[in-house]
């Protein structure tokens, strides 16, 4: 594997779960380790809940304001706030603020695996 550099102005969005995700490294095709997201979410837009069967999760949110819904509770999310979400954990996403919610999605091992609750 050789080493990657991309400008993540240049990838275009694309929809999942309901939300805009721009997918920077895909597990599979770039890594066969890890697969790396970005959310950029609109206030009121969402990422419907889910699990990844197969796979850990990290958020890190780099700006804006939000909810982290974790199977029965939520927790807020704002900069600098990472959750590690162990694979068969339910959880979603909505951004409550008034700005747009980024976060960053690290998934390992690189699986585009996921399933819609």
């Amino acid at each position: 594997m050789s080493v990657k550099i991309i400008d993540v102005k240049r990838i275009g969005v694309v929809r999942i779960l309901g939300g805009s995700i721009k997918r920077v490294f895909v597990g599979g095709a770039d890594s066969n380790r890890l697969d790396f997201a970005l959310g950029v979410l609109e206030p009121g837009e969402y990422l419907k809940k889910h699990y990844h069967p197969n796979s850990d999760e990290v958020y890190f949110v780099l700006e804006g304001e939000g909810k982290l819904y974790i199977e029965d509770r939520e927790e807020d999310l704002r900069p600098n706030r990472a959750v590690l979400i162990p694979s068969k954990v339910i959880h979603g996403v909505k951004n409550t603020g008034s700005s747009k919610l980024v976060i960053a999605f690290f998934t390992a091992p690189g699986t585009e695996e996921l399933v819609e609750v």
